[in-house]
């Protein structure tokens, strides 16, 4: 304060101590940015040479749904298992973006076609590791049952989603690589590992963490 609240006499900051500090939190509104892309085309008066306006880096036709959609879609989506139509709902309520379920869909295959080639260096990788730990369990795909298979170790770790639970889909994954060691559970699959060493995991649902033998 500069005066003091009963006679207005000046006071100082020296004269002053501080008693309470304490925050007030908002989140601001969230709107949709849109940029409009105008591309103009003509014929030029000198040379007869048709041309059309070039497109700025990061604004090519397609999708109009930008890398920050895409993040925020695939986090909601994948991270929280939200379905299609609430997910729908919830952009629309929360950051006033409309986007149906068929658009949402087709973003996510988008985002998928951009991962292909991190998912390939992934998979390069895990066919050099010396060591790899696996496990599957069931996953409803389209309404049927499948299985979700790990490959992992301290460095890496791919999921994939597959209708068998056999020793095929190892040999897909790996290839002709022969890891060193293997580490899983006593299913018959993961039992015919290609490795020359085997740990063998359990988690006990009692304690809930692994015990390796």
């Amino acid at each position: 304060m500069k005066n003091c609240p009963e006679c207005g006499e000046t006071v100082t900051a020296r004269a002053q101590k501080l008693q309470s500090v304490y925050d007030k939190i908002e989140l601001p509104p969230i709107r949709p940015i849109v940029t409009r892309i105008e591309r103009y085309s003509g014929r030029c008066a000198c040379c007869q040479t048709e041309y059309l306006a070039p497109v700025p880096a990061g604004m090519e036709p397609g999708s109009p749904f930008g890398s920050s959609i895409q993040s925020l879609v695939t986090y909601l989506r994948y991270t929280h298992a939200i379905g299609y139509e609430r997910l729908s709902g919830i952009l629309a309520e929360v950051f006033g973006l409309k986007i149906s379920e068929g658009a949402i869909a087709n973003l996510l295959s988008t985002v998928k076609t951009s991962l292909d080639d991190r998912v390939n260096q992934i998979l390069q990788r895990l066919r050099q590791a010396k060591l790899i730990c696996s496990d599957e369990t069931s996953a409803r795909v389209n309404g049927h049952n499948q299985w979700e298979w790990v490959f992992q170790n301290q460095d890496i770790c791919l999921h994939v989603i597959r209708p068998s639970r056999g020793t095929g889909v190892i040999n897909e994954i790996l290839g002709e690589h022969r890891p060193q060691v293997w580490v899983s559970d006593l299913f018959s699959a993961q039992k015919n590992h290609p490795a020359e060493q085997w740990q063998v995991c359990e988690c006990p649902s009692t304690a809930g963490l692994p015990i390796c033998h």
